[in-house]
């Protein structure tokens, strides 16, 4: 039995009993204007105000989230990697802050309507307002460690009005602040953390989210149409699936030993890259029927890719939905089995000797892409066998990743390749038909919120072009500047690309006019929280905070596949392999460096984003 020490105890308790309420409330609203007179305006008994206590500090974070937080890094690490204990985590902490209750009291005028009024400057100019007929209201997604001005006004179904004098509050010094945008998850201000040379990160000028908008969504042809003018490879196809899941079946209530052999697979692989985006049944027929790795396959030359330690192979370039295919020639020492790890960015199917044994044409599911992302058996054949991987690239290009992974239990293996196979089953028939613009999340109130309260000016989208189909500018409107540039995550940084991309998002942070920012992929984890990472990193944010950072999407995502050991440590080792600096400002400092950028560069970034720790 695993020890649980008192910080999980502490944790654990904060999640299975917390009562923090969650529910929405408004996030902007227009403030009261009474129209009534002067001469209407009869004095009235004042307003009290009750709650918040004058002077008092209040959270937004609840107990669950602070509990997670307050962890040692270990620890967190070890919940984190924990699938029961994320499940706790998304269902009692959530990605939402916690909202801060004011209430107030006037005797005698049962019937008012009430607007609560919250600013951080004393004259009121830019303030929050809620509208109630009650003595009460909420609100959340305040500045941290920042003095507050809240008041109250009134109007009477009589016409009088009144005002209540102003008291002060002070938000918690508790990073993240995170934000409610309904229809929108995972959104965080990017500031409020302590920083270099005892600066703080400014608030309200860079905000991180999830997509403003879905994906783009793919709209397949009817499947009996398909089947119609099939010339017999599909129905084929399906009963051989059929078979082979009932075989699986089979097996899993009935597993025998298994002849295993050693893993056999080479680093090198030769890989070929057509120009035409689809195979045929024809393709597929030829490349099934291959023995050995030919020179030169449907127009294209062979090329040769070399994995690196991580079992991880890319092309510097990456192109959306670009089409490759990754072949290599292995002796096995006997007839049996191999079990090998498979990832890719982001689709692709396993052949060996001519028969798909793993197929993940749909995407790849987990990310980022890795070795260790789907582990499955093969079926070889003593002396020479061909494996065989199509690969159909995302945004971090023609990226495919094979290695040798710790053994699977064999009932595990075979219930994962009969979830696998239904799927293909399901989805052999899919053809492509259209494919539509992203549906909107935001609505009207939203958008409100952030293009007059936030003052978003630019939204800096870094999801791939296939995701973003059909966009021509930001799901904020016209009047934000929408800069799409199709990022990678992780230890893609560190990549040609992945380089490029972040270049082109650095530089605009580095001009003062695209402020206040938004940026974002689909999730704001993988590729949003590797640029957060930098950026953090370049202002000398500490760095247990920039792990905290990226855990606080496991607020939200609670995949087993997005963990340290498949995400967050790829991109730490990286940067530490590459970068011998002592400090993560001065790692990142190199690595901006190293992309053309001059040390005016930097500090140009950190006078727009740092300011003097109050």
């Amino acid at each position: 039995m695993k020890k649980i020490t008192d910080w999980s105890w502490t944790l654990l308790a904060a999640l299975i009993f917390s009562t923090c309420g969650l529910a929405a409330v408004p996030a902007f609203a227009e403030p009261a204007s009474p129209t009534a007179s002067a001469t209407q305006a009869a004095q009235a008994s004042e307003i009290a105000l009750v709650e918040p206590a004058a002077g008092a500090q209040v959270t937004q974070l609840n107990a669950a989230q602070k509990a997670y937080l307050a962890l040692p890094r270990k620890e967190r690490v070890e919940f984190f990697a924990d699938s029961e204990k994320r499940q706790l985590l998304v269902e009692k902490a959530g990605y939402y802050p916690q909202p801060i209750s004011f209430s107030w009291q006037w005797a005698g005028h049962d019937g008012a309507k009430y607007t609560l009024h919250v600013a951080y400057n004393q004259d009121f100019s830019k303030e929050r307002t809620v509208k109630t007929d009650e003595g009460k209201a909420s609100l959340d997604s305040l500045r941290i460690h920042t003095l507050y001005y809240w008041k109250v006004t009134a109007l009477t179904a009589d016409g009088q009005i009144a005002s209540s004098p102003a008291r002060t509050f002070t938000t918690a010094d508790e990073a993240p602040r995170l934000l409610r945008i309904d229809g929108v998850p995972n959104v965080r201000d990017f500031g409020g953390r302590k920083a270099m040379d005892g600066k703080r990160v400014k608030q309200d000028l860079v905000f991180r989210t999830a997509g403003l908008n879905d994906n783009a969504r793919t709209i397949y042809e009817d499947e009996q149409a398909v089947l119609d003018r099939d010339t017999g490879r599909l129905r084929k196809g399906r009963e051989q699936l059929q078979a082979r899941i009932a075989a699986l079946q089979e097996q899993v209530k009935n597993p025998a030993e298994i002849d295993y052999v050693p893993f056999s697979l080479t680093p090198s692989w030769s890989v070929f890259r057509p120009a035409k985006t689809t195979l045929d049944g024809a393709d597929l027929a030829a490349i099934e029927q291959l023995a050995a790795v030919p020179e030169e396959l449907l127009g294209a030359k062979r090329e040769k890719a070399v994995m690196d330690q991580e079992g991880r192979f890319a092309f510097d370039k990456p192109v959306v939905k670009g089409l490759s295919v990754f072949m290599q020639e292995f002796t096995a020492p006997a007839d049996g089995v191999m079990q090998l790890g498979c990832g890719g960015d982001w689709f692709w199917d396993f052949r060996i000797n001519g028969v798909k044994v793993y197929d993940k044409l749909l995407g790849n599911e987990l990310s980022p892409a890795a070795a260790s992302n789907y582990i499955f058996n093969l079926q070889v054949k003593k002396g020479k066998n061909l494996a065989v991987v199509v690969l159909l690239s995302g945004s971090a290009g023609w990226n495919w990743c094979c290695a040798a992974q710790p053994r699977v239990p064999i009932k595990t293996i075979l219930e994962n390749q009969i979830i696998n196979d239904e799927q293909s089953f399901e989805n052999i028939a899919k053809v492509v038909k259209d494919v539509e613009p992203g549906a909107k999340r935001l609505n009207d109130d939203m958008k409100k919120y952030m293009l007059e309260y936030l003052g978003i000016r630019t939204d800096l989208d870094l999801r791939s072009t296939n995701e973003c189909y059909g966009m021509t500018g930001s799901p904020l409107g016209p009047t934000v500047a929408w800069v799409h540039n199709s990022s990678w995550a992780y230890q893609g940084l560190l990549t040609t690309g992945g380089k490029e991309a972040f270049a082109k998002s650095f530089k605009i942070f580095c001009d003062k006019k695209n402020y206040p920012i938004v940026f974002h992929c689909i999730a704001g984890q993988d590729r949003t929280g590797s640029l957060a990472f930098v950026l953090n990193g370049l202002l000398g944010v500490d760095e247990e905070e920039l792990y905290k950072d990226w855990e606080t999407s496991g607020f939200w995502n609670k995949s087993p596949g997005f963990s340290h050991r498949e995400c967050f440590d790829l991109l730490v080792e990286g940067f530490k392999a590459n970068f011998p600096q002592p400090t993560w400002r001065g790692k990142m400092e190199a690595y901006v460096k190293s992309l053309g950028f001059t040390q005016k560069d930097i500090d140009q970034f950190r006078s727009i984003m740092l300011e003097d720790d109050k």
